[in-house]
């Protein structure tokens, strides 16, 4: 069932590289840019969804594995800068915010 389709897109980009393609005008090069579209986000999303499927078999095999008793562990890796805008915007409201602590202490 897989292999036709499969030669047929062979077929098609074999002929496309040797200059062979017959276009068919206009809607022919429209035509060959959509399925050229297709196969390449048919790609994206068959690799995504082999990472997604290779992440689910990993968890149920170390699930299975471990009965469920297994732990994971956090480890701090780094900080990353914040935006100016933001970092002035997060100061300004600490520094408001200490200001009414020590008011209503007082």
């Amino acid at each position: 069932m897989v292999a036709l389709p499969l030669l047929a897109v062979v077929r098609g980009v074999v002929l496309a590289l040797m200059g062979q393609a017959d276009t068919g005008g206009i809607a022919g090069v429209v035509g060959q840019v959509l399925a050229s579209l297709g196969l390449v986000f048919g790609a994206v999303f068959f690799g995504f969804s082999v990472r997604y499927y290779l992440a689910t078999i990993t968890v149920l095999a170390t699930t299975s594995l471990t009965g469920g008793r297994g732990d994971y562990h956090m480890h701090f890796l780094r900080y990353d800068e914040v935006p100016t805008h933001i970092a002035q915007k997060i100061i300004e409201e600490t520094k408001k915010a200490r200001e009414e602590e020590k008011a209503a202490a007082h």
